[in-house]
């Protein structure tokens, strides 16, 4: 399993998002130590545009590969970019762990891995929403539509189910390059979400139920939760 992070500085909610700080350390450096404990990956990147992250991976000693072409349309593309840089096999297993997921649970992701599609579809994560984040429904959120076989059939910000989603994928090289190529549909244009355009084209994402939904960091107050949790952690070691 290689990991890649892909990050960008253009969040429009948190802007800098990878590089606000958290107890002395940014969101990117708490991700990719996150992503470094998973057992069967065998390295982990980070996939940027960016000098400022470039050199903030360099820093904590993390891995990168720097590409500052304005080609790539979303992080499918800039990670593909970086697997491609990176000659990775066709039968490798890459892992598109967004920035704004650093309490993925790590058996989680092995979970995914030892159970991943043989037959080149995405793996993805998705947890049955409680109480709490039923009421909350907030636009933050992305909702999916999963079928009796466990495959997604739909994604949404709007209440279109009480399934949510967790942002991360699972492929192999090979069916990353094809995913990649894939243009915007007008639905994944409408949602904002790329994902949908896989499904237009006829791609299967597999969803992976885990028991609860991370926290993810897409607004000041997400961020807030999280500088709390951290504090709490380092309180007790």
């Amino acid at each position: 399993m290689i990991i890649i992070i892909p990050a960008r500085m253009e969040s429009e909610r948190l802007p800098s998002k990878p590089l606000l700080r958290i107890n002395n350390k940014t969101l990117l450096q708490h991700t990719y130590e996150r992503a470094s404990k998973v057992p069967q990956a065998t390295r982990v990147l980070v996939a940027t545009d960016s000098q400022d992250i470039c050199d903030e991976v360099c820093r904590f000693g993390g891995g990168v590969v720097f590409d500052d072409s304005v080609a790539y349309k979303n992080g499918t593309q800039r990670v593909a970019a970086a697997a491609t840089i990176k000659e990775f096999h066709k039968e490798d297993y890459i892992v598109n762990w967004q920035v704004d997921e650093p309490m993925l649970e790590i058996n989680d992701v092995s979970m995914m891995y030892e159970n991943r599609n043989s037959i080149g579809a995405v793996d993805t994560m998705v947890s049955k929403l409680s109480g709490e984040y039923i009421e909350q429904m907030n636009r933050d959120m992305v909702k999916v539509v999963i079928n009796p076989t466990n495959y997604c059939k739909w994604f949404s910000r709007q209440r279109i189910s009480t399934w949510g989603h967790v942002g991360i994928y699972g492929y192999t090289m090979s069916t990353l390059q094809e995913i990649k190529r894939i243009p915007v549909s007008s639905n994944a244009n409408f949602e904002s979400l790329e994902q949908i355009s896989w499904l237009d084209f006829d791609f299967s994402i597999r969803a992976h139920e885990i028991s609860g939904l991370p926290l993810s960091i897409n607004n000041r107050e997400d961020l807030e939760t999280f500088r709390s949790i951290v504090a709490s952690i380092e309180r007790l070691l």
